[in-house]
This record gives C-alpha cells, structure tokens and sequence, in this order.
C-alpha cells in the first residue's frame, strides 16, 4: 500500500470507532475532496477497507488488522466493511499549500 506523502499534515482525527458507532457514511462509496488523505488506523481487531476503481468495480482489497494502516487518496471512492470486531480511527491530512 502507499504511503503518505511528505507534504501533507495532520489536520483532524476521528474518535475511536466500533462496530456499533461507526458512522453509516463509511460502509457505502465515499471519497475525501481534492488535497485530503487519510490514514485509517486499526486499534483492535480487523476490518475490510475497498477501494473502487470505478462504480462496482473493486481496485484493491485489504484487510487491515491491529497495528495496520489505510491510506486513503484524495477523491477516490472507497468503503469499509466490519465482519468482525474492529476499533479503529482516522486521521485526516491535507496538503501543504
């Protein structure tokens, strides 16, 4: 998986998620807007995280479990499922102007 890049800096971070307070938003496509990226991080347990390449169509597929990352790229449509249980956050950076 990618890494962030150097440019970037840490602007927002989320609570800790569960499977019963995570935000709806996040099981269906969504992206982030231009010059925003974010790095999910698995607390405890493991999820899915999707990347679409286009509509219905699945690029990448991860499983990320305890101590693992997510890097979400600006604008490009992703999801999350939690078959299992999972706390996890995201940090939000954007860009350096």
């Amino acid at each position: 998986m990618k890494t962030l890049p150097k440019d970037v800096a840490l602007y927002k971070t989320t609570i800790l998620f569960d499977n019963l307070t995570v935000p709806k938003g996040l099981l269906k496509n969504h992206s982030t807007i231009e010059k925003v990226w974010g790095l999910i991080t698995v607390v405890e347990g493991q999820l899915i995280y999707i990347i679409q390449e286009q509509e219905n169509i699945t690029r990448k597929k991860y499983i990320l479990c305890k101590g693992e990352f997510g890097l979400i790229e600006p604008k490009i449509k992703h999801r999350l499922e939690l078959p299992w249980k999972v706390k996890f956050k995201i940090d939000f950076y954007k860009k350096q102007a």
